[in-house]
């Protein structure tokens, strides 16, 4: 089966989708042990797109203690070198 058009948002999506094909075959390639190891033996933690992933977080030594810095305020005239008015 074949598709033939001239609307570029189907040429570059099938472009795309091809592309990302050919990567991911290269990775698998490369890297399939490793994500066997990471995702499950047929790959289920990478192909379950819609379950949430919980993320570990690593706080500084000083939001830990709840302690933050703080950022500098900066006048613009200490940017430019210049007053605002033009002078």
């Amino acid at each position: 089966m074949a598709t033939w058009t001239h609307n570029r948002g189907m040429i570059n999506l099938a472009k795309d989708y091809i592309t990302h094909d050919i990567i991911a075959l290269k990775l698998v390639k490369e890297f399939g042990p490793q994500i066997s190891r990471s995702f499950g033996k047929k790959w289920e933690g990478l192909r379950n797109v819609m379950v949430k992933e919980a993320k570990t977080v690593r706080l500084s030594p000083a939001r830990q203690l709840g302690k933050r810095k703080k950022k500098k305020t900066l006048n613009p005239r200490e940017i430019s070198g210049a007053s605002c008015d033009g002078r």
